[in-house]
Order: structure tokens, then sequence, then C-alpha cells
């Protein structure tokens, strides 16, 4: 072989080489270009994911607090129930205690209208009695006086 030669098949197999490698450059070029392609539609969409989850941690936000204020305004409001047995409960035994009270007085009322019965039933009888004796007093004082004028 000649040098000439040796330098064609050495130059052949070098661009051969060298046309390999390109088309290899190429082709990780291109699924480089694929890759960060995909990455960046992962980015995207990592974002919009990442959107999406703050708005939920946002819309949880605002249901645990408004459940938090629901929790607070059904602890006041049972509270006030409760208060409001108690009151129930002072209110119908005080509600007892004066009818109680009531019944007595009637009771009271009733006894004294009796009793205001009998003395008046006594002083009319003592009338009666006291009128008969002024009657019978007076009768006989006028006898005894028309006896002394005749």
């Amino acid at each position: 072989m000649s040098l000439n030669e040796d330098y064609n098949n050495g130059t052949f197999y070098f661009n051969d080489y060298w046309d390999s490698i390109n088309k290899k450059m190429i082709m990780y070029e291109e699924e480089l270009e694929k890759k960060e392609e995909l990455i960046s539609k992962l980015k995207q969409s990592l974002n919009i994911e990442k959107a999406k989850s703050h708005s939920y941690e946002t819309k949880f936000k605002n249901i645990k607090d408004q459940y938090d204020k629901f929790q607070a305004g059904k602890a006041k409001l049972n509270n006030a129930i409760n208060l409001l047995k108690e009151n129930l409960q002072s209110y119908e035994e005080k509600i007892r205690e004066l009818e109680e009270i009531k019944l007595n007085n009637e009771k009271e009322i009733n006894r004294l209208k009796e009793q205001i019965n009998s003395l008046t039933s006594q002083l009319n009888m003592a009338n009666s009695k006291l009128s008969s004796i002024i009657l019978n007093k007076t009768s006989q004082n006028i006898g005894k006086k028309i006896s002394y004028f005749r």
C-alpha cells in the first residue's frame, strides 16, 4: 500500500468516524432538545399543579377557618342553651314557690273570710241581744214613767 492509499484510507476512516460522531451528536442534540422540551412541559405542568395545590390549600384553610368559627359558634350556642335551661329551671322553681305562696294566701284569705263571717254573725247576734235588752229596758223605763205619772 502506498502512502497515499494509507492516507486516503485513514482519511476515509476518520471521515467515517467523524460522520458517525456527528450523527450521534445530532441524535444526542435532538434527544436533548426533546428531553428539554419534556422538562419544560413537566415544569409547566408542575407549576400548574403547584397553583392548583396552592388554590386547594387556600380553600382548605378557608374551610378550616369557617369550621373553627362554626365550632366556636356551636360552643357559644350550647353555653347559651345551657344558661337558658338553668334560667328556665330557676324560673320554674320560683313559679312553683309563688304558686304555693298564692295557694297559702288563698287559704288564709278564706280562713279570714270565715272568721269575719263568724264575727259578723256574732256581732249581729250581740246587736240583736243588745237591741232586745235596750228595748226591754226602754219599755220598762217607759212603764215606770207612765206609772209614776199616774
